[in-house]
This record gives structure tokens, sequence and C-alpha cells, in this order.
């Protein structure tokens, strides 16, 4: 070793040594030679050999020089740490070999004052090694005793350390990392040392000295990326350790003191490319990167512990970014499934619903058998609902439900927020068998108040009164005290509705007053005074309504329900302008106050827009009506209510032609937004249908009416349409074109939305089209309109299915049945009166083929002589009642039958060709075919001796 160069001091020889002694010089010489190769023993043998021959007497034969003997020999014992050995050989040294005025032949003198005191405090005794050091600082030459003051202040450092005195040995340590560079201090010296600080801060329970020296020493004590890799362990275990005390803080700022691995590697990587001898630096390449790709590198470690103290601080959103880029950088981290339970529980702790969501799916994707499973499952379920992202939860607690036991925690938090999502989005049906169940499960569940007021409330939004009255009773009789239930003041406005729709208006109003009474700052107050509001309409009341309107007002502006408040303000507005038009100026305020304070909210804005045009029509601001609603066409999806008014404005204000354009322009409506291009669409059309009248503009309406239907045909699925676009394009293919059956699937797209509104008005529009079709389509004809017959509550629904089913039965023959519904069409009772004479004509017709030769005629001739006009029918009549007569050809009979069948036939047809004469170029062609035949048969008549003609006939030919 070259440290021992400098300990090469020869002898003043001052006695020969015998022939057959090796003399002192050449002992030492050898020794330290083998010092140098490492070979601690042997040279530790020879400076024995060498004091026990020439060791007495050494100072008389030697002088001082001999202590340096002493102290190499110290030096080796130090190596092989025999410290007890190597104190005393320093002792010695320093005692026994003083070194004489003047001269300095032991140069270590003084120096085995330090060596002493290090071995001393190594043999565990460092109360008796303190003063050695500061003995040497007080005797020491400055000019020719060495100092290493790195080593010094290391060793006092560790002196206090051992005995428990931290502030004391930080202090010294300090001092050598400090002055690293200008003490030479060594890495490995800092490093024993940083180990002893470590030990002693948690025997002493210190986390706030160690934090504080590491932080304050981050810079001095760094160590190159690539040589720390040989100290990495030491360093990890130091912060473990303190990690293991408790002692996070102290523990991050160790671990801080460690490159990152990429760092490390890529220093280690410049390094190779220069190294002579890359076996070592290889190595530890090899260990880093190995590490890193398995997951078990010391920035995995770091970064737990600062997640771990992170939280501690308080500081969430730090802890959840450490966790974050475990998941993301470390997928192969033994602690993984750690990693992902924390990240999800810190970001519920944050209310960061998205990353819960992401995470919860992650760890329960991966690691579904963990322990850990049921806990993630229920911070998610909680945090979702506490967000109100009922439509996750549903699906969440929908799968794990079946799953879990019944009448553990999770079942009980499961079945919550199952039934309470189902509720919250308006799923009452759903909802309540699950709120039933929680309520007979859970009575001490700390959610049970809560499904007990939602059992009842669920009822309220079905409409089933009588039972949410009587649970609401319950739940109120159960829970009277208010400071512990919060649910009372809505389950008094609940009640008070039930009352309200079970027509008992007094006890309906003695709630709410209770309401108003026991709960004046309750945000249930303002929907209480709403409910008021209509029970008092209800009475006539109306001034005392709209006043209660305004005072539910004041209290929701007052408690900042914004919502609350702007739907009062479209109730006012409606109330006022509904009751009386002249009273627009009193509505005007309500409408500029809602304008100023609640214009943000899109789907309040867009109802507003609509119930307030009519005020501001009355006022002359047309165009701001008409602006307000296109203002609402940006937010989003407009309704079709706010459609057709913004057109029927626009088409008044401006024309067709401009609402063209509007609509072609309008901002917010997205290119796959294809339901509202719809209702643009048909819009469009209503204001155009209006202008059919107008002989002047009838004829361009109507190219433009048949151009839009087949620009919504060609542009639109049928899917795509909303419900009453589908109906007025199937009933306009049906009804203006000559290809009925094109609409189809209008109907059969309207029949599978499931819409109890668009039921009726389908089936009888696709009954209509297949009762012209195969026997098949018939059959499925006449059960749809059956169903319409049976179920429609409109007039005219019922009116046109009865007919097309009497239709649909004489086509297939089915005479009884037509004529069974031709008399249901017909009972005074029935209301139908539109297709009368076609039902009548039907009817005989169902007679005559029945053979039922008397009914018919009466029924033809009922059809003939009350219907003269509606050529459509009675033309037919008349053909077929004559010919019946003709052919029936019973006699006179003197007063019962005056004249015979035959004369009566041809009297009437002449009559009636007389009277409809006038009529014949009116006539459809098929009617005016039957017409003329009628009057082949007149004259074929007179021909014959049956009958006596009458003077003036009706000449052959089409009428003139």
């Amino acid at each position: 070793m070259q440290q021992f160069r400098h300990l090469l001091v020869p002898f003043a020889i001052v006695a020969s040594a015998t022939a057959q002694t090796e003399s002192a010089d050449s002992l030492n010489t050898k020794a330290v030679a083998a010092a140098e190769a490492g070979r601690w023993e042997e040279a530790l043998a020879l400076y024995d050999q060498c004091i026990e021959v020439h060791g007495e007497n050494a100072l008389a034969k030697f002088g001082p020089s001999f202590g340096v003997t002493w102290y190499r020999k110290g030096m080796c014992e130090m190596r092989l740490q025999r410290w007890e050995a190597a104190a005393r050989s320093f002792e010695i040294c320093y005692r026994d070999f003083p070194n004489k005025a003047k001269t300095k032949g032991n140069r270590f003198n003084k120096t085995a004052l330090v060596r002493w005191g290090e071995a001393t405090r190594a043999a565990g005794r460092p109360q008796e090694a303190l003063p050695l050091f500061k003995k040497f600082l007080s005797e020491r030459d400055r000019q020719t005793d060495e100092f290493d003051p790195a080593n010094y202040y290391i060793q006092v450092a560790l002196c206090h350390l051992q005995l428990g005195e931290l502030v004391l040995g930080t202090e010294n340590l300090e001092t050598a990392v400090r002055n690293k560079g200008g003490f030479a201090t060594p890495d490995t010296g800092i490093v024993a040392a940083l180990q002893s600080l470590v030990a002693t801060a948690i025997a002493k329970n210190d986390g706030a000295t160690l934090r504080g020296f590491f932080e304050r020493n981050r810079e001095a004590l760094a160590i190159p990326p690539a040589e720390m890799a040989a100290y990495m362990d030491v360093f990890v275990k130091l912060a473990t350790d303190a990690l293991g005390a408790g002692m996070e803080g102290a523990a991050v700022a160790i671990f801080h003191l460690i490159p990152t691995s990429e760092a490390m590697a890529k220093d280690l990587r410049t390094k190779l490319e220069t190294a002579s001898d890359k076996t070592a630096l290889q190595a530890r390449l090899d260990a880093v990167e190995q590490a890193r790709r398995d997951g078990v590198s010391h920035d995995v470690l770091l970064l737990e512990t600062n997640a771990t103290y992170q939280e501690k601080q308080g500081n969430l959103a730090a802890s959840k970014a450490a966790f974050s880029e475990l998941v993301e950088r470390y997928p192969k981290a033994p602690r993984r499934t750690d990693h992902l339970f924390h990240l999800v529980r810190i970001s519920a702790a944050l209310g960061d619903t998205q990353e819960v969501e992401k995470q919860a799916g992650k760890f329960l994707l991966g690691h579904p058998d963990s322990p850990q499973a049921p806990a993630v499952k229920r911070m998610l379920l909680v945090t979702l609902y506490e967000q109100k992202q009922f439509e996750p939860c549903i699906k969440i607690a929908a799968e794990m439900l079946p799953a879990l036991a019944e009448g553990s925690a999770e079942h009980d938090l499961c079945l919550r927020v199952l039934a309470g999502s189902y509720e919250q989005t308006g799923r009452f049906e759903e909802a309540r068998p699950l709120l039933e169940r929680h309520v007979t499960l859970y009575p001490a569940s700390p959610y049970a108040q809560t499904t007990q007021y939602l059992r009842a409330s669920n009822l309220v939004e079905l409409k089933q009164w009588e039972e949410a009255a009587k649970q609401l009773d319950e739940f109120i009789a159960k829970h009277p005290d208010a400071a512990a239930n919060p649910y009372l003041p809505v389950a008094l406005l609940d009640r008070a509705e039930c009352h309200a729709s079970l027509e008992q208006d007094g006890a309906a109003l003695e709630k709410l007053a209770r309401l108003e009474k026991e709960f004046p700052g309750s945000e249930a107050l303002a929907n209480a005074q709403s409910l008021k509001s209509e029970l008092l309409l209800r009475q006539g009341k109306d001034e005392e309504a709209e006043k209660s309107l305004a005072e539910a007002l004041q209290q929701a502006e007052k408690q900042e329900q914004k919502e609350t408040a702007a739907n009062l303000l479209l109730h006012l507005v409606t109330l006022i302008g509904s009751k009386d038009s002249s009273r627009w100026k009193d509505a005007l305020p309500y409408c500029e106050r809602f304008w100023k304070s609640y214009s943000d909210l899109p789907k309040m804005k867009a109802r507003m827009a609509v119930a307030q045009a009519e005020i501001y029509l009355q006022a002359g601001r047309g165009k701001e009506a008409l602006e307000r609603l296109k203002e609402c066409f940006g937010d989003e999806a407009p309704s079709e209510a706010l459609i057709r008014l913004y057109a029927r404005l626009c088409a008044k204000e401006h024309g067709t032609e401009r609402l063209k354009q509007d609509f072609a322009a309008l901002p917010g409506i997205k290119p796959e937004d294809k339901a509202t291009r719809a209702v643009l669409k048909i819009a469009l059309i209503g204001e155009l249908e209006a202008k059919l009248p107008d002989p002047g503009a009838r004829q361009d309406a109507e190219a433009q009416l048949k151009s839009l239907y087949q620009e919504l045909k060609s542009e639109f699925e049928a899917k795509d349409l909303p419900a009453s676009v589908l109906l007025r394009t199937g009933d306009f293919l049906r009804l203006q074109t000559s290809a009925p059956r094109q609409a189809l699937p209008y109907y059969s797209e309207a029949l599978a939305r499931n819409d109890q509104a668009l039921r009726f008005p389908a089936l009888l529009g696709r009954a209509t089209i297949l009762a012209e079709g195969s026997k098949e389509e018939r059959a499925g004809a006449i059960k749809d309109l059956q169903e319409v017959v049976a179920g429609s509550k409109e007039v005219s629904e019922k009116e046109d299915a009865l007919y097309w089913l009497i239709m649909s039965r004489m086509k297939d023959s089915d005479f009884a049945a037509a004529a069974e519904s031709a008399q249901a069409y017909l009972a005074p009772d029935s209301g139908f009166q539109r297709l009368t004479p076609e039902v009548r004509l039907a009817l005989a017709r169902s007679l005559q083929e029945r053979g039922m030769i008397d009914e018919a005629l009466a029924s033809y001739a009922q059809v003939w002589s009350d219907s003269l006009e509606a050529t459509r029918v009675s033309v037919s009549a008349m053909r077929f009642w004559m010919q019946i007569s003709w052919t029936r050809n019973s006699p006179a009979n003197g007063s019962e039958r005056p004249r015979s069948d035959r004369q009566a036939a041809y009297d009437e047809a002449v009559a009636f060709l007389e009277r409809t004469k006038p009529l014949y170029d009116k006539m459809a062609s098929i009617d005016q075919e039957a017409w003329l035949e009628i009057e082949k048969l007149v004259a074929e008549f007179a021909a014959t001796t049956d009958v006596k003609p009458v003077p003036k006939q009706v000449e052959a030919g089409k009428p003139k």
C-alpha cells in the first residue's frame, strides 16, 4: 500500500546487531512491503519479531525512531480490527518514544494520539477516546505534525454519536462533510459516520435532527452517480432504517441523496467507455439496470417513502403523484397491489372520481382476488356516488351485488348505492324493490334513515300516492326530531304532494304551513311554496298563488338555490302570461330578472325563451323574442317546442325563405345531431303547410314541401329521427306519394321506441298500408287496427281504425265481422260520424253478400237518399240498389208497395241522375263510370215492358 511508504523511516543505529540477528531496519523494510501488498498478518508478524528481538531498551539503542515500528504495528492491528492491541501499540508509540529536543526521530509520536483515540473508540470506549483527540490538538506541532482534519472530525463525531450525543456528533460530522473538498474527506469515512448518525438518531427518536442534517448537507453529501452505485445498498438501508423508525421525512432526505437509476446507468456507461478495467463498473451497471427492470430499484423505495411522508404531512396531492408514478413507471414492482390500492384511496380522499375509476379498474382487473379488492370496490362506489356519477355506480354495484354476502357491510353499502343510483337517475321502478330490501335487511345500517326516506319518496315519484302517504307518515313518526333527521322537511313536502294528488288540499296546505313554520331556512321551502301556489290556483285563488310563487322566489334566491329560483321565475311568467295577456307588463320584469341572473342555465334559458315569447310580442319586442330564442340554439340540442316557436316567429317577421336561411346557419347544431336537424326541417314544413290555403303561395309551398320530405327520406335513416318527425314523414309518404309502402320503416321505428304517444298513430299508419297488401299483411293490419280501437283515447284515431277495420274485413270477405264493426261505428253513442256514408255503404254491401236482400236494399237506399251529394258513395249505392231491386222484381202490392221493384228502380234512378247531373264534373273517374252505367241501365229499363217511362228521360251519353 502506498500509504505505508511514508512509514519507512531509517533507524539511527547506535548499537551493532550480532551476525545471527536480522536488523530492525531489514525487518521493517519487509513488513512495509507485506503491508503494501495487503498481507497484514505477515506484516504484523514481522513487526512483532522486530519488537521481540530489538525492543528491549529500544529507546536507548535506537532512540525515538523505534516508536515508528510500534506505530506501524498499530496500523496493521487496525487493519485487522484488533482494536485493543492497536490502542496499546499507539499508546507505546506516544508514551515510550517521545522526540528529543529539536529532533523528530518519531515523526508519528503525536499522530499516535489520534490513532490511539481511533482504536479506543473502535474498541467501544468513546469516552476515553475523546481526550486523546483533544490532547493531540493541544500538543501537535502545526509545522511538522501531520493532521488529517477529515478523519479527525469524523472520529470525534463518531465518539459523540456512540455516546448518544447527537447534536455534538452532528456538528463534527457536518464540519467534515462541508469541508469535504478541502479536507479530502473520503466517501468511505463519511458513509461510516452516516451509519452511526442514523443509528444514534433512531435510538434517540430524533427524526428532526436527522432530517435537518441531510437536508442542510444534501449538496455536500452528493456522490457522483457511478460511484454512488457502490454505496447504494448502504444508503438504502439508512433510509429504510429511518423509515422503519417512523422518520419518513429523514428517509426521504436520505433517498434524495441517491441519484436515479437512469442517472447511475448513464454515468456508468460513460465511465465504461474509457475505463481500463471494466469488470467492476459493468457489474454495477448490470445490477442497476436489472433492479430497475424488476421494479426493485431504490427509485421505487424513494417514491413509496415520499408518498407515505407526504400523506402524513397532509399533502395528499403530492402523495397521489408519487403513487401515480409508481403505478405508471413500475408495473413489475413487488408491491404493485399496494401502490394501486393507495392510489385509489388517496384519489378517493381528493375526490378525483376519474382517477378512482381508472385505477380501481386496473386494480380489480389485475388483482380481483386481493384481500384489498372489497375495500377498493367500496371506495369506488362511495366516490362515484358522492360525485353523483350514478350511471357508473349502477354498472359496478349491479355486478358486485350478487357476489356479496347478505348481511355484510359491503352488501349493505352496495345495495344502498344501487338503489339510490336508480332513484337519482329516475329509474324508480328498478329502485323500488332494492329500497324495500335494504329497509328490511338493514334496519340498523348507517344508511337506514336515508333508504327509509328514499323508499317513500320513490313512491311519490311513481305517483303511488296512498302507499307513499302511508310510508311517509311512518317515517315522520319514527324520526320526528329535526336535529337527527335531515330529511324531515322534504318528507313533509312529499307528504303534502301526496295530499294534493289525492285532492286533500286542506291537509296538503297544513303540511306546507308546518314546513314553513318549523323549517324557515330549509331548501325545501321554495318548492313548498311553489306547491302551495298550485293548490291556491286550483282553488281559484290566483292572486294568492302568484304571491306564494313570489315568496318562494325570494326564499330560493336568499338560499342561493339557483335552479329552483330560475324555475320559479318561469312559473311566474307562465302563470301571469297564461291568465291574462294584458298583464304582460307584470310578467316582463320577471323575464328580465331571469336574463340578468340565470341566463347561464341552458335548459332553463330555453324554456324561458319559449314561455316569454308571447309577452315580448305583446310588448312590441318581437325581434328581441326571436333573438332570445336564437341564442338558445348554441347552448345544447334545442327542444322541439323552441324550434317550432322560432319557426313561427321568424316566418311571421321575415317569411319562410329567411327561416330556411336561418335554419341553415344556426349555431350549435352539429352535423351528427340528426334528430335536431330533422326537427328543423319539420318546423319549416309546418310553416310552409300554413301557406297552402293561400292560392297564390300554394304551388310554390307544395313544391318545397315535396322537396323537404324527400330530403328527410334521403338524408336521415328512420332510427335517426325524433318521434314527431317519424310520424310526420311516414304520414306524408303514405298519403302524399304514389308509393305509400315507403312509410313502413318510419312506422316500424316509431313502434320500436316503446313510446305510448307514438304507438297508436304508428299502428294506424302501418295498418292502412298493410290493409291494401296480401292476405297475410291484411291479417296483421286487422290486429293493429283492433289494438287501436281498443286502446286509443283519441276519437279520430279510433274512428279511422274502426273504418279501416271494416274495409279490411270486407276485403277478406269476412262480411259478418265487417257488419259487426260497421254497426259499432254507426251506434248512436259511438261519437263517430265523419265516415258515416262510407260505413253505411260497406254495411249494405256486407248485407248483400250474405243474402240479406231486404236489409241490403234498405241500407243502400239510406246511403243514396241521405248522402246524395257525397257521390263517392251515393253513385255506388244507387247502382247496387237498382240492380238488386230489378233482380228481386217484387210486384206492386197496394199501399204497402205502390210500385213494383222494377218501376221503383227505374223511377228512383231517373230522379237520381237528374239530381246528380250537376255534380258529374266534380266526380272521381271511377264514380263517373258508375254514373254512366246507371244511365245505361235506365235506358235499358225504359225499353222493357216492365216499366212505364217518365216523360223526360236523361239523354244518353256523358252529361253536357
